[in-house]
């Protein structure tokens, strides 16, 4: 099966959504932040009500510190799939395509100019599949994608058999 097709900011954008909502830790972490803010202003605004001025302290920094990495937080995420994104595709680029090729054998992903990767089955770890993106695991933290809009529904049914019977799945 050969795919070929043009990647879009929104395509990277629906690749890592679908990245960060896979992974438990992911979707813990972003409301952490958000808790630990307001538990921290509580603190504060109750500690100051008692007189305890260690405590109330306390109760501030760990709310503003908490209020500030998670900004920081969303603003990364913000800014690196669009740092990504332009280092995957310069503007010098002619030919915005992607190629991916999957079989029995490998998955070979290519972006002309800029990369070619091969990867054997027994490297992939897990698969990920929704409406909008595709992604082939080979390590804990990074994958292959492509658009799921670029298969049609028989390249789509090839491709989970093709899963179904390469993808070894490692026990943890």
């Amino acid at each position: 099966m050969k795919l070929t097709y043009t990647c879009t900011l929104e395509d990277y954008k629906a690749a890592f959504k679908l990245h960060w909502h896979y992974r438990l830790i992911s979707r813990i972490v972003p409301y952490l932040w958000p808790i630990l803010t307001f538990v921290g202003f509580v603190g504060w605004l109750r500690f100051s009500t008692l007189g305890r001025l260690g405590l109330m302290e306390l109760s501030c920094n760990v709310g503003g510190l908490s209020f500030i990495y998670w900004i920081i937080m969303l603003a990364n995420r913000y800014f690196v799939i669009r740092i990504n994104y332009k280092r995957n595709n310069p503007p010098i680029r002619t030919n915005q395509e992607h190629c991916t090729e999957i079989n029995d054998e490998c998955i070979v992903d290519r972006i002309p100019g800029i990369s070619e990767q091969k990867y054997f089955w027994n490297a992939i770890v897990d698969f990920v599949q929704d409406e909008k993106s595709t992604l082939l695991y080979h390590g804990k933290n990074r994958f292959i994608f492509f658009a799921t809009r670029a298969l049609s529904p028989e390249q789509r049914t090839e491709l989970n058999d093709l899963v179904a019977r390469n993808l070894v799945r490692k026990q943890k």
